[in-house]
């Protein structure tokens, strides 16, 4: 029988961010522990390589190595009529808001902030611009990248937006990427009902009960 001396054993390896935001303690957490860019990167889905199978699926964009920006899958959760569950959930990588319909330059104020906070940015163009309407009031996946937005989910070209459709994306990719949603954020008065919602169906409890959502919108009912 070998005997390990306390001494030898090796030392825990550097934190995941989970831990310095579910479990903080007193201690310093070193800088390059809550870089969590290799761990996010291996969970994405696959890249589209040809656009027009592209525009027929729904997407979420992230910055390419070369600046330019890739389309990945949104990989389908399978459902299983006993499931079995054989190891234990993966920890909890990072933590996220979601930003409905940003516009610049107000949503550069709201990465500034999330970025002090080590969230993700992650957000949803109900109804992405064709390239007619003003690119400030109505910005681009593109344009929303350069500003530090850290993915955009936007739905197939020349479809509507379908609420419950970006939900069950938006739960896809919580589990694929190993995140967590903590929050839905309106950026116009037009996308409130939409963040109402998708904060429900996400099951969120910080967002607005929907049983009072027509008295938000009808001062007569309040």
């Amino acid at each position: 029988m070998n005997i390990t001396s306390p001494h030898n054993e090796e030392q825990p390896s550097t934190p995941f961010i989970a831990e310095a935001v579910l479990q903080p303690t007193d201690a310093p957490i070193p800088a390059d522990s809550l870089d969590s860019t290799e761990h996010h990167e291996a969970l994405m889905g696959a890249t589209y390589k040809s656009p027009t199978a592209a525009d027929k699926n729904a997407t979420v964009t992230v910055m390419g190595e070369e600046g330019a920006g890739e389309l990945r899958k949104v990989i389908a959760t399978e459902f299983v009529s006993k499931p079995v569950q054989l190891t234990s959930p993966p920890v909890v990588l990072q933590n996220s808001i979601v930003l409905i319909d940003p516009k610049i330059p107000e949503v550069k104020y709201t990465i500034d902030a999330a970025n002090r906070r080590n969230l993700m940015v992650t957000a949803v163009i109900p109804q992405p611009n064709d390239g007619t309407k003003n690119f400030v009031l109505h910005p681009t996946t593109a344009i929303l990248l350069e500003y530090g937005v850290h993915q955009v989910y936007e739905p197939p070209v020349g479809v509507k937006f379908d609420v419950m459709e970006c939900a069950y994306h938006l739960k896809t990719i919580e589990a694929q990427q190993n995140l967590r949603f903590l929050g839905v954020i309106p950026c116009r008065e037009s996308s409130v009902d939409v963040a109402d919602m998708l904060s429900a169906l996400l099951g969120l409890r910080n967002g607005n009960d929907l049983g009072l959502a027509g008295s938000r919108r009808d001062k007569g009912l309040m």
